[in-house]
């Protein structure tokens, strides 16, 4: 799949995929390509270039080379578009990840049916009032950063 593809000209909601793994990217593309317009880009820079506000749900790899996802995030709520964004990544958390404006957080690896539901629930969270989904972003943030401290004190014992 090449940079940018699209699928299904009939969807309406875009999904942007953004991971510097190729392979990765065009398999969550080709996951979601029946039920979605696809966009992919396996840079940070490229998915600023293709962010606009017809784009409904973000997938955004965390760790890239270049301009990593965190800043790529960030610049996309500076931008104030309007669209969800799910961190996918095989970073772990830490504690920074408390200033991160993410809607969801995935750890990789991501099943199929993982992927497509969370995209459906982003899109559906999208048309909830703003109150409701800064709430549902915050309680992802505190699952995350729970997730992130129950790894590292098991570590340590």
């Amino acid at each position: 799949m090449s940079n940018g593809d699209t699928a299904d000209e009939g969807s309406e909601s875009i999904v942007l995929i953004v991971d510097d793994d190729e392979a990765v990217a065009d398999t969550y593309s080709m996951w979601l390509e029946d039920d979605y317009n696809v966009r992919t880009a396996y840079s940070g820079r490229e998915a600023l270039e293709q962010i606009s506000d017809e784009v409904g749900v973000v997938l955004l790899d965390r760790r890239m080379p270049n301009l990593p996802g965190d800043e790529v995030l960030e610049r996309i709520r500076d931008k104030d578009i309007d669209c969800m964004v799910s961190m996918l990544t095989a970073v772990k958390p830490n504690q920074n990840i408390t200033e991160l404006e993410f809607d969801e957080y995935l750890s990789k690896p991501v099943s199929k049916d993982e992927l497509v539901s969370t995209v459906e629930e982003l899109l559906f969270r999208d048309e909830m009032d703003e109150e409701t989904q800064e709430y549902l972003a915050m309680k992802a943030t505190t699952r995350v950063s729970r997730r992130g401290r129950q790894k590292r004190s098991g570590q340590m014992r």
